[in-house]
């Protein structure tokens, strides 16, 4: 998922107009060469149509377990004040930092960040609709040679069966407790890599176009993300949510496809989960958006993939003009 700042009208039909491959190939040199921030929208739809290229930071802002949020909150306001722009990732368990009764049952490694944003001057922007950059040039690479081939071996799940199997009797037992009505159950992948992780991005986004693609390249870290969900929008006064729940497989043929994407659309349990997700977002937007703004724009909207059709909601809210950045990660 990725967070953004755009002002479009909103817009289903994608218009394809991707990155030549002179423009990726430049951002990919210098993304295996320096720290840097690339979000790419890969699909491209009228209201997602730029794609945008961090380099260069200014400084780096980090989190760790033990430091309080809202110092690393007020710094980075510190910057946008400035004039500066922020960019790069916080983690899943970032978020227990904001809630004090999880906070107090944080047992991580003290010496590895929880969120890390690279401050920097204005970036790099493709503009899809057009075909052409924005604003500033883009540099020449760094004219060193680098690699162009990866490999994967030993792929692997990070739980055995058993340890799988104990997880789910748990989950049951809360449950039936009554602690959670709902859990993310998920699994890591784990593997050795080999190689150049720009050209593995490449190759997989080749196969996955995403409006919220990401390579990131923070000191020794690489994170390549393919999302198509975004998480918030705040354009001015307005926040927006966008939640993904309801997915069905694509079909082989025009006809079997058609009927797949009808079957999600009106199958009373992907509605049922879709709306109930409108409804805990709803909650979250009305903590901080002025009271009566918060809508449902739209709901059980299906956006069609390569591999799968996905079922999509879109909820806004008008927020005061003082909210500040710390007061959206806490509510949403």
């Amino acid at each position: 998922m990725r967070c953004a700042e755009q002002n479009n009208h909103h817009e289903k039909t994608p218009m394809p107009c991707p990155l030549t491959d002179e423009t990726l190939a430049r951002i990919m040199a210098m993304a295996a060469s320096e720290d840097c921030v690339f979000l790419e929208t890969s699909r491209v739809t009228a209201e997602e149509s730029l794609s945008y290229f961090f380099h260069n930071p200014v400084t780096h802002l980090a989190c760790y377990p033990h430091d309080d949020p809202a110092r690393f909150f007020q710094q980075a306001e510190d910057f946008l004040a400035e004039g500066l722009y922020l960019a790069g990732w916080l983690g899943y368990e970032f978020g227990y930092l904001l809630d004090p009764s999880l906070a107090k049952h944080i047992r991580l490694d003290p010496h590895k960040p929880l969120a890390r944003l690279g401050v920097f001057r204005a970036p790099l922007i493709f503009d899809h609709l057009s075909g052409e950059p924005l604003g500033a040039l883009w540099p020449n690479p760094p004219q060193t040679g680098t690699s162009t081939g990866y490999r994967i071996t030993n792929l692997r799940p990070n739980l055995g069966q058993a340890d799988y199997t104990a997880a789910l009797a748990r989950i049951k037992e809360y449950i039936e407790s009554g602690d959670t009505y709902q859990v993310n159950f998920t699994l890591k992948l784990l593997f050795d890599f080999e190689g150049s992780p720009e050209a593995l991005y490449q190759a997989l986004r080749r196969n996955q176009s995403v409006s919220f693609g990401a390579y990131l390249r923070s000191g020794d870290q690489r994170i390549l993300s393919f999302s198509p969900e975004l998480f918030f929008k705040r354009s001015g006064e307005q926040c927006l949510v966008r939640p993904m729940k309801g997915t069905i497989r694509r079909g082989p043929y025009q006809a079997e496809d058609a009927r797949l994407m009808a079957f999600l659309q009106t199958d009373a349990k992907n509605r049922s989960e879709n709306v109930m997700i409108v409804d805990l977002l709803r909650n979250d937007l009305g903590r901080i958006c002025t009271p009566g703004t918060v809508q449902s724009r739209s709901l059980i909207d299906i956006e069609t993939y390569e591999t799968l059709h996905q079922m999509t909601s879109t909820i806004t809210g008008h927020l005061p003009r003082e909210t500040r950045i710390e007061s959206l990660f806490k509510a949403l």
